[in-house]
C-alpha cells in the first residue's frame, strides 16, 4: 500500500517517512528514475527532507541546476543542515549567491565554507576578493584566516608583514614567539595591519 493511501487525505510524517524510505530502498537496487519519482510525490505532499534527498540525487547526477532551487526552497523553509548544503553547493559551482550564502553559514557558526571561497577567488586569480573574504573571517573571530593571510605574504616576499601576523596567531594558540624567530620570520619585526587584526582578535577571544 503505497503512503498516503486515502483519497483527499494530508500526509502524515508517517507517510513521508514511508516516501523516504522508499525512496532508499530504490536508489540502493540501482533504480534512481525510481527514487527520484518517489521523491518529487514526496516534496509535493510536503516533506522538507524529500527537497534534500531529491537535490542530493540530482548532485550525484551532475544537474546541479536541479538541485539549486531544491536547496533553496529546503533553506528559506529552515530545514535541517539545507542552508550549509545549499552553501557549499553555491561555493563549488561559482553560483552568484555563493558568498552571500557562505557569509550566512558563517555566522552560524561554520565558517570553513567561506574560507574555501576564499582560496576559490584566490586560485581564479581574484586575490583582491580572497583577501576581503579573510578579512571578514577574521573580523567574525576566525584566527586561521590570519595564518592565511600571513602564509600569502610570506609567498610574495613579504615577511616583515608575515611574521607579525604568525607571532600572534601562535599568542593565540598559546605558543612562544621563540619559535618564529628560528624559522627567521621575525615575529618582533615589521608591526604592520597582520599584526594589529591579530591581537585584537587575540584579546577579543581572551575575553
Amino acid at each position: 500500500m503505497a503512503p498516503n493511501d486515502e483519497p483527499g487525505g494530508s500526509p502524515s510524517t508517517s507517510d513521508h517517512i514511508g516516501y523516504l524510505r522508499l525512496a532508499e530502498a530504490r536508489e540502493k537496487a540501482g533504480n534512481s528514475a525510481g527514487a527520484v519519482s518517489v521523491l518529487q510525490t514526496a516534496v509535493e505532499a510536503g516533506s522538507g527532507q524529500a527537497l534534500v534527498q531529491l537535490a542530493e540525487l540530482y548532485e550525484k547526477a551532475g544537474d546541479d541546476e536541479s538541485a539549486l532551487p531544491l536547496l533553496r526552497r529546503a533553506a528559506e523553509a529552515g530545514h535541517g543542515d539545507a542552508l550549509l548544503r545549499l552553501a557549499l553547493l553555491c561555493v563549488r559551482t561559482d553560483h552568484d549567491e555563493a558568498e552571500e550564502l557562505a557569509g550566512q553559514v558563517a555566522d552560524a557558526g561554520i565558517p570553513e565554507v567561506l574560507s574555501s571561497l576564499a582560496d576559490r577567488r584566490e586560485e581564479a586569480g581574484d586575490r583582491d576578493a580572497g583577501e576581503r573574504i579573510r578579512w571578514r573571517l577574521v573580523a567574525q573571530g576566525y584566527a586561521e584566516a590570519l595564518i592565511a593571510l600571513a602564509n600569502r605574504q610570506a609567498r610574495e616576499g613579504n615577511r616583515e608583514e608575515a611574521g607579525p601576523a604568525l607571532g600572534a596567531r601562535c599568542r593565540l594558540r598559546g605558543r612562544d614567539d621563540r619559535l618564529l624567530v628560528g624559522a627567521g620570520l621575525g615575529a618582533r619585526s615589521g608591526a604592520g595591519r597582520f599584526a594589529i587584526g591579530a591581537m585584537d582578535l587575540g584579546r577579543g577571544r581572551a575575553q
